[in-house]
């Protein structure tokens, strides 16, 4: 979804991807951002569909990334709120049943669903640990290069857990 002034971007922030306290699993998490004309990154507006949309997937220090899921991670909900995130996850499930594959890596299914929903960037944090999007440095990325950004970063994940 594009506003006048506003693209929507996957964002892949330096915590995005985590291992578990056991260091044999660790899950993977990528919210959704608003890139505006001047490459300034906020978090969507509330009251926007993609605030506080969050992709995730599990995985295990020797098998494949699994349990792809699209959900919400709010601690206060209202009314309206509820209205948009049914709206957006109905929209999501009909997305996801227009595949033109079966995703086999979480990139992949992230690239899909996201270019369903409109969004159509991967904002990865490259550098930095501060507390604003303007305290790091970021790269950015066509949601066709998002599929294998993603999957890289998760193997990367992988082979440091393994080497722990």
């Amino acid at each position: 979804m594009k506003d006048k002034e506003k693209t929507y971007a996957l964002y892949l922030g330096s915590k995005g991807i985590e291992a578990e306290r056991n260091d044999n699993a660790g899950h993977a998490e990528l919210g959704v951002v608003e890139v505006r004309e001047t490459g300034e990154i906020r978090n969507p507006e509330t009251g926007n569909q993609f605030n506080d949309l969050v992709f995730r997937c599990q995985y295990e220090r020797m098998g494949d990334p699994f349990a792809f899921a699209l959900h919400y991670s709010m601690s206060c909900i209202e009314l309206a709120d509820a209205e948009r995130m049914a709206k957006l996850l109905k929209k999501a499930r009909r997305v996801e049943r227009k595949f033109p594959v079966n995703p086999t890596t979480f990139g992949q299914w992230c690239s899909l669903m996201a270019r369903g929903l409109g969004v159509t960037r991967l904002v990865k944090q490259v550098s930095g640990c501060g507390p604003s999007f303007a305290d790091n440095e970021h790269r950015t990325f066509s949601i066709v290069e998002a599929q294998h950004v993603i999957d890289s970063v998760i193997a990367e994940s992988r082979k440091s857990e393994v080497a722990a």
